[in-house]
């Protein structure tokens, strides 16, 4: 008996005990991992026109979790939080998390050659910060950035510098934009039948009849606009199906333009406004060039072999550039002192020197994934190139794991000297007269960038 109740008074003990410490550890959890009173909610992160000078980007919602996902170019980057260095526990490629600790406020992004960028608790939208990080030491430095319409697809300088075009793909027109103001001023848009259907893709200038020209997809049209007043002047239609890129003769009385879909070139007379002739080529014909001679006008195909095709301006006599590795040639830039073509290669990631007129690749550099546009400096000193950057595995029209780049060739040395970062799908790039200014378009953030050769 006495046994009994000692093993009971022991068994008792035991329990209080028990009951003792997890009272201690709860509340040693609950003081240690405090609950949030603050949550952020998703932000489709485009840039807001206006504030290109301020950190206000993303706004703050107040009721969503702590756990932050950070997409910042370049990747390699060391994140601050309130002056306390905070890890990353967690990368998916590009996109990194970390937590936000309680009551925290200032957030610090820090990358070696770098300008860092700071953040605040209030200016965080949602779940998410996307953002770039500027060079500290580059030839281009960033003017403004400038909000535009639906995806912004082309970029063309007025030939006094102090108008931007871009060709809206997913909009209704041509967004014109001021350089000594810094905006948009306006929309040229063609009569509704055309605006509604949108699709405007290339952008062109003749001189002599102070004329913008724009490429129409979805019409087979292209429209005038006068540049003396940027009024609405006419259209005409290719007779082709998905009209892309437009060139000019020298003395700009024809204009080439190249069909995709329908795989052919249509010839228009500038005075008459009158479709001259169209020609078929092997595949999906992209960016054409004529040859220094005028003689030749070589086409980029982007299916198919992906190769050139040259084109006998007299006879029209088609010939193939067999010597050219396959690819997904879109784009041809020439040097006329140099009778050196410029070649961009979207699919092997490469551009193309191809010496004329011999048809001659004499080098390949390669570049970077997805280029798009590329752009001589008015002295031949550069080639400005863009890339896109990876695709979204899903499609091209979602973004990708990582921001485009802007790259710098070197055209003496032909060596790539500089890039700076783009956001979402550097695409239409173009560069002023003078060579001092270097615009870009952001086709999925709907956003024009403008940088300045420190060179000039």
């Amino acid at each position: 008996m006495h046994h009994f109740f000692q093993d009971r008074k022991i068994y008792i003990k035991a329990i209080f005990i028990i009951i003792f410490i997890t009272f201690f550890i709860s509340i040693f959890l609950s003081t240690s991992f405090p609950e949030q009173t603050y949550s952020f909610k998703s932000a489709n992160c485009s840039f807001i026109p206006g504030l290109e000078n301020k950190n206000t980007l993303f706004a703050l919602d107040k009721e969503i979790s702590n756990n932050i996902e950070i997409k910042i170019a370049p990747s390699s980057f060391r994140l601050y939080v309130d002056g306390k260095y905070t890890p990353i526990y967690k990368e998916n490629r590009y996109v990194k998390e970390f937590q936000l600790p309680s009551g925290a406020n200032e957030l610090l992004i820090v990358s070696q050659g770098y300008i860092s960028k700071k953040f605040y608790k209030s200016e965080i939208r949602k779940n998410f910060i996307e953002d770039k990080l500027e060079k500290r030491d580059s030839l281009l430095k960033k003017i403004s950035e400038i909000n535009a319409g639906n995806q912004p697809k082309s970029v063309l300088f007025s030939k006094d510098g102090k108008l931007i075009f871009t060709a809206l793909l997913d909009d209704e027109g041509v967004d014109v934009i001021s350089i000594d103001e810094m905006k948009k001023i306006k929309t040229l848009t063609p009569p509704e039948k055309f605006a509604k259907k949108k699709g405007f893709v290339e952008l062109l200038i003749i001189e002599s009849l102070n004329e913008l020209w724009v490429s129409q997809m979805t019409t087979g049209y292209l429209h005038i606009f006068n540049l003396s007043d940027l009024s609405y002047a006419t259209s005409i239609s290719t007779k082709g199906i998905y009209p892309k890129v437009l060139i000019k003769s020298r003395d700009e009385s024809k204009v080439y333009v190249s069909n995709w879909l329908s795989k052919d070139i249509s010839i228009i007379d500038t005075k008459t406004k009158k479709l001259i002739e169209k020609f078929s080529v092997a595949d999906v014909p992209r960016g054409m060039a004529i040859s220094p001679d005028e003689k030749y006008l070589y086409i980029c195909l982007f299916e198919g072999k992906g190769v050139i095709q040259k084109i006998n301006l007299k006879t029209k006599e088609v010939q193939t550039l067999n010597n050219i590795p396959k690819g997904a040639k879109r784009h041809i830039v020439l040097d006329a002192e140099k009778s050196l073509f410029y070649i961009s290669d979207m699919y092997r990631a490469s551009i193309f020197l191809l010496k004329y007129p011999e048809d001659k690749i004499i080098k390949e550099i390669k570049v970077a994934p997805n280029l798009n546009t590329i752009a001589l400096s008015y002295d031949k000193k550069y080639l400005y190139i863009s890339s896109r950057g990876p695709n979204n595995p899903e499609t091209y029209l979602l973004k990708g794991p990582e921001y485009g780049k802007v790259f710098i060739l070197d055209t003496e040395s032909l060596k790539l000297v500089d890039y700076i970062w783009g956001r979402n799908q550097p695409t239409g790039l173009d560069v002023s007269v003078d060579g001092r200014i270097v615009a870009f378009s952001d086709f999925l953030d709907n956003n024009i960038e403008i940088y300045q050769n420190i060179k000039y």
